[in-house]
């Protein structure tokens, strides 16, 4: 074994080997342990519950008492720290070892012939180095085994039941495996009968321990700590506050000083490690491993039996790096967000947080906003693990909700980015971000009227979750309209607990109106749609390129029936396919495909045959918002602070390492944004042409007064109008100045 690799494995064993320190002291190498498994004792005669036997001295076996055969071996077991690190698990009776092997199976069935490798436990007479080491740890009230030859795996049980009785099998497993007959948590007792507890363990130490009020987070097997603190400690010298929710205990860390109540870390940098040892009272080491820090806040779930069908009850910890004192846990419902999202190995989350009674429990998490609903947007297909909130930072920019709402009339999400852990294991860099529903656009909530019997809709809320010609509102299911939450492709958000057919009429009454004649599409386009809240989403999706959009992703809401009327307004959804990029993360080199936009038939009417001027409009609304808001230089700014946020957080390396080789990531994340920058240089030169500006070359716009006379449309054509207010929304030239009506 050369010198590198014995330096990877000591590295590794350095946690395992300070467990030994304090566990020595629960472990007596002379004492006899029963291992059995956790939580299954109903069928056992003297409550030692089903524990693991070394039945023929090759293949392990799980059994009860009641059937422990009479063949020499032994229920009892010694667990001892080994010099070289970790702990190993012998036989009391047969000598033999506990060991994870990888062992290469080639067989022929039916025709086929089939071969590979697969990871099994087995007992063993040798002690096979680190393939029969151990590093053992105490989460809910278990004990764990987790292999150090293979840190991904644990030693687990797989129960298998039929009728009154239940078949407990030896095998290895994952930890993020959750299903309810596979187990990875044990008790272990001695001989005489006393249980052994978990006190001294990576996870009591480090549960007992708060850095900056908050709990480090383990995520690797081998020992390294994820620390969250403030963005401004990056690069300076941070003095961390080091606490104890029971005493004894004191924390040492390679290359920090220590003070009267921590330490503090010169030139903190978030993409190195620092080693650290906890020590007891009276000096002697207890575990070792390594503090990584972030600079982003760090999200903890833990729910049992996530799925993407139904939610779940678990709990939602959030590690605010800039609120030293808290590290607020919530009962929270998680599901699996998405539709082909679901697929990918990295999930995104929806959460809902919950009182204890089970009702709704808003909280305004990292300043974004004070609500219940909350997105953990996994971005997986993403390259740059930025563009769905690039777009929405650019669109919160161009448009608003046109009434007043509590959010600052806000028509889009806002979102942090944070790094996730799902039931102890780490899951790299997300987009935590608030939802697009009825309280952020103010949407009047349903009337129950005087007695409670009857259900008006007021506000509605619609989204696309599919294209077809109904969300291309086109046309709208042939037959009875829905009373249920869907009809087509079109999902009723709100209110979604009390659909009917009253909710739906008003869609089928939009898509009626974009089948009018010019005349009275253009007479009736104000008591239907929103003339500027078109323009921009227009304007996005071409200077963006949006290609997973067209209706598809979006919201359609109006915010009151029965008194506003059913003027509808659009607001964007999920633009990862967006900036050069394709909805399976490949790189996407067309620019400005106005197919998403023509192929939604009222869009088509304005922008293919400049209905109510709205080409002219969409010109000019380009050749202003290039040198603002949709410049090259504003969209290099915003990619240049995330990028160095990533950076600079640690968080791309971090990704990187777990997600790069399945999704095509780059260690160097500039490079991803070069091409996106390049990119957007080609997409402005192509918009300039399908957009030119208008003949007048002018550049300033002023509202329309009540009264002018010389009213012209851009191309020159006078107009019978006294007043601008009498014509339809549109560009006009009065006196010289460009008009936006």
């Amino acid at each position: 074994m050369n010198k590198v690799v014995r330096f990877l494995l000591l590295l590794l064993f350095m946690l395992s080997a300070g467990s030994a320190r304090v566990l020595a002291q629960r472990f007596d190498p002379n004492t006899r342990y029963r291992i059995s498994v956790h939580g299954h004792d109903a069928d056992v005669v003297d409550n030692a519950g089903a524990y693991i036997d070394d039945i023929n001295h090759s293949l392990l076996a799980c059994y009860t008492k009641t059937q422990q055969q009479d063949n020499g071996s032994s229920p009892w077991w010694y667990i001892r720290r080994s010099d070289s690190g970790g702990w190993t698990i012998q036989n009391a009776v047969t000598g033999r070892y506990i060991e994870m092997r990888t062992y290469r199976y080639s067989y022929e069935w039916d025709g086929q012939y089939y071969s590979g490798e697969q990871q099994e436990l087995r007992s063993n007479p040798a002690l096979l180095s680190d393939s029969s080491l151990w590093s053992v740890d105490y989460i809910d009230g278990a004990f764990r085994f987790n292999s150090v030859a293979m840190p991904s795996l644990y030693m687990g049980i797989y129960v298998w039941s039929y009728g009154d009785d239940s078949e407990y099998y030896l095998e290895t497993m994952r930890s993020e495996w959750k299903f309810s007959n596979y187990i990875i948590g044990f008790d272990i007792t001695a001989e005489d009968g006393t249980p052994v507890g978990g006190e001294g363990t990576p996870s009591h130490v480090f549960s007992s321990m708060h850095l900056n009020g908050k709990t480090p987070m383990r995520f690797t097997a081998s020992g390294d700590y994820l620390v969250t603190v403030p963005e401004r400690a990056a690069g300076s010298d941070c003095e961390i506050a080091v606490t104890w929710d029971d005493g004894g205990y004191a924390m040492r860390v390679d290359g920090a000083e220590p003070t009267a109540t921590g330490f503090v870390v010169k030139g903190l940098s978030c993409n190195a490690g620092y080693p650290f040892t906890v020590v007891d009272d009276g000096d002697a080491p207890l575990i070792s491993g390594t503090l990584w820090f972030t600079t982003l806040p760090v999200c903890d779930i833990t729910a049992s039996g996530i799925n993407g069908s139904t939610y779940v009850m678990g709990k939602f910890r959030m590690q605010d790096p800039d609120n030293s004192l808290v590290d607020t846990t919530f009962t929270a419902e998680v599901k699996v967000r998405g539709a082909t999202a679901q697929r990918y190995p990295k999930k995104p989350y929806n959460v809902k947080l919950r009182q204890a009674d089970g009702s709704d429990q808003d909280a305004n998490l990292l300043g974004l906003r004070n609500t219940h609903t909350w997105v953990l947007d996994a971005m997986y297909v993403d390259r740059i693990r930025m563009r769905n909130r690039v777009c929405f930072d650019t669109w919160n920019e161009m448009d608003t909700v046109p009434y007043a709402t509590n959010y600052n009339q806000r028509n889009g999400t806002v979102g942090r980015f944070v790094e996730v852990f799902v039931n102890g294991e780490y899951q790299g860099l997300y987009c935590f971000t608030d939802k697009v529903n009825r309280k952020l656009l103010n949407l009047t909530k349903v009337d129950f009227g005087l007695d409670s019997t009857e259900v008006t809709p007021r506000g509605l809320l619609y989204k696309g979750k599919q294209w077809g010609d109904d969300t291309y509102l086109y046309t709208y299911p042939a037959g009875s309209i829905s009373t249920t939450t869907t009809w087509g492709n079109w999902e009723l958000e709100y209110p979604d607990e009390y659909p009917s057919a009253a909710a739906w009429a008003p869609l089928r009454s939009l898509i009626n109106f974009g089948k009018m004649s010019e005349a009275r599409f253009v007479a009736n386009f104000d008591q239907n749609y929103y003339f500027g809240n078109l323009l921009n989403y227009v304007m996005l999706q071409l200077a963006y390129n949006l290609e997973d959009n067209g209706m598809k992703n979006m919201y359609v809401s109006t915010k009151n029936i029965q008194k506003a009327g059913r003027r509808m307004l659009f607001t964007v959804w999920d633009m990862d396919s967006s900036l050069g990029g394709l909805w399976n993360g490949q790189h996407n080199d067309i620019v400005a495909d106005t197919t998403y936009v023509t192929i939604v038939y009222p869009l088509s009417r304005l922008f293919s045959h400049n209905s109510l001027g709205f080409r002219d409009s969409l010109r000019l609304k380009w050749h202003e918002l290039r040198e603002t808001t949709l410049s090259p230089e504003r969209l290099s700014e915003r990619l240049e602070a995330y990028t160095t946020l990533f950076e600079t957080s640690g968080a791309w390396a971090r990704e990187y390492n777990l997600w790069g080789a399945s999704c095509d990531l780059t260690a160097d994340l500039r490079e991803e944004i070069q091409y996106v920058n390049e990119w957007y240089a080609r997409n402005i030169a192509y918009l300039d042409e399908l957009l030119p500006d208008l003949p007048t070359g002018l550049r300033s716009v002023t509202v329309g007064s009540r009264s002018s006379r010389g009213i012209y449309t851009p191309d020159g054509r006078r107009l019978d109008a006294r007043s601008v207010h009498d014509l339809p929304p549109g560009i006009y030239i009065i006196d010289g100045r460009k008009v936006i009506r």
